[in-house]
């Protein structure tokens, strides 16, 4: 697209060129048509401009694009990092569950355990 801007302004810019040189050789005659080279000149030189700011306003699509890219890896990257960090948690907790029903069941054993010697104790005092 910008190519073919940039064309069209080099052929508008060639014919304004031809058109004074024509109305230059016209004399007298060519003068209205001297008028119309310095206005097909000018719609030249507005069109070179907006080639340009087409241009500046592609680059900073692309610009921007990039940066919206980047900004998106980065955040797939966080994404699974904290996934992982997660699934890591989760495995430690089930291992702290594992350990407190381990250490529950211990804790029952120490209190029959101790029941029993309780019921002992008082055997051998009764005794």
């Amino acid at each position: 697209l910008i190519t073919g801007i940039t064309e069209i302004d080099k052929q508008t810019q060639l014919l304004a060129l031809n058109a004074s040189i024509e109305a230059a050789r016209a004399g007298e005659h060519g003068k209205g048509f001297a008028v119309v080279a310095e206005e097909v000149k000018m719609l030249s030189v507005q069109s070179q401009e907006f080639s340009a700011r087409i241009v500046q306003i592609v680059h900073d699509i692309q610009n921007v694009t990039t940066a919206a890219s980047t900004s998106m890896t980065d955040g797939v990257k966080n994404v699974h990092e904290t996934s992982a960090m997660l699934n890591e948690a989760g495995t430690v907790f089930q291992q702290m569950m594992q350990a407190f029903h381990t250490i529950a069941d211990q804790i029952m054993d120490v209190s029959s355990a101790s029941e029993e010697m309780s019921a002992g104790t008082e055997e051998v005092t009764a005794s």
